[in-house]
């Protein structure tokens, strides 16, 4: 079985992906509410696997496990507005979920995740103008024994639910970048990594950084180097993704002071299921799969120093003097893990019956009822 293997890192084949333009679908109410569960729980799931499974592809960082969970709770909180909607808008003006369905089958994260975002401003000012649960629980109480459904107080509550989730609830983020992080000291130099979360609103993917770097005692007390590299980083990250990390280890590596030993990417998606337009791969584990079966995948993409030669030029080797940094990395190609795809146990035993041709490099896990991992 040639086509489904158990992890080999290969060259990125450096294609070039346009953004996403006016790619959208809408869907339904019964669609929305099950393809937006389902990624959340999936999400959910794949923060554990790469925790419990995959140590050196991003389990052990957990800035990256709580972004995870952080996009769950989003969607989340998406899927809970949706409900809302339905009970109190007509359906000539309600807002219906959307989502990119190639390569993606993330809701729009250009309108959506920005909805939700203008929602929380206001959710303190709702929450004040909502009864309290006391309250509302008594009024379902005195409709009920009226022989009533209590429509009107149901539907306050999930008001109620909503906003408080959004006040109590950190939405995934455009764009955060944590603090560095010291990791070590290596002879005269100064060991760090630092981590960058993003929503690419081109590809509609969630993306997650991490930068390891070496700095010069020279300019380490500085606070110059933290500014620049912020700047730098917002500079390089590209909506054609397949040039985004050399263009940004270029960006980095040109800090006087700091040399970057490697750059990683982790791409949390696509999301398939009967709802997305598939390759015809997924389309084949997907033909007789219920309408809640989905399959996640992941991916880590690298660049790492190769190499490295003399700076050239009189200012560069002054400057170079002055901040202990005399030579530029010479970096490899954008390496690329096997595509990590997350799907049912069911639909992984199918994928080993029909060995569907993913025209990549894959590995598979299968997610078992009792929760464990097969893979």
């Amino acid at each position: 079985m040639s086509s489904i293997i158990n992890g080999k890192t290969t060259l990125d084949k450096q294609e070039v992906d346009l953004a996403i333009g006016d790619n959208f679908a809408t869907l339904d109410e019964k669609c929305t509410q099950t393809h937006l569960d389902t990624l959340s729980k999936m999400l959910r799931v794949l923060s554990r696997l790469v925790y419990d499974k995959m140590p050196d592809a991003g389990g052990g960082n957990p800035y990256l496990q709580e972004y995870m969970l952080r996009i769950a709770n989003t969607i989340d909180a998406l899927a809970t507005k949706n409900r809302l909607e339905v009970a109190t808008l007509d359906a000539t003006v309600r807002s219906y979920c959307a989502i990119d369905p190639t390569e993606s089958g993330f809701p729009i994260i250009v309108r959506d995740f920005y909805l939700l975002e203008k929602d929380k401003e206001k959710a303190p000012e709702m929450l004040k103008s909502l009864p309290d649960d006391e309250k509302l629980v008594r009024d379902a109480l005195f409709t009920l024994f009226r022989g009533v459904y209590p429509e009107d107080v149901v539907l306050r509550k999930l008001q109620r639910n909503y906003f408080q989730m959004l006040k109590d609830l950190e939405l995934a983020q455009p764009l955060k970048s944590y603090s560095e992080v010291y990791v070590k000291k290596t002879g005269t130099a100064h060991f760090l990594k630092k981590s960058l979360e993003r929503l690419d609103e081109n590809n509609n993917l969630p993306r997650f950084y991490t930068i390891y770097f070496n700095v010069t005692p020279s300019i380490y007390t500085s606070f110059d180097w933290r500014n620049e590299l912020e700047k730098r980083i917002i500079s390089g990250l590209s909506s054609v993704s397949a040039f985004e990390l050399p263009t940004l280890a270029k960006k980095i590596e040109d800090i006087d002071g700091i040399t970057l030993q490697m750059l990683e990417r982790f791409d949390i998606g696509p999301f398939y299921n009967k709802n997305t337009i598939n390759p015809e791969a997924i389309d084949l584990l997907l033909d007789q799969a219920h309408e809640s079966n989905g399959i996640l995948a992941f991916r880590r993409y690298f660049v790492q120093r190769m190499d490295e030669t003399a700076k050239q030029g009189l200012i560069k080797r002054f400057k170079g003097y002055i901040s202990g940094d005399m030579y530029s990395g010479v970096f490899s190609p954008v390496i690329q893990s096997p595509k990590f795809m997350l799907m049912p146990q069911r639909l992984i035993q199918r994928a080993y019956n029909l060995n569907p041709d993913f025209k990549d490099e894959v590995k598979l896990f299968g997610i078992t009822a009792g929760g464990d991992f097969l893979g």
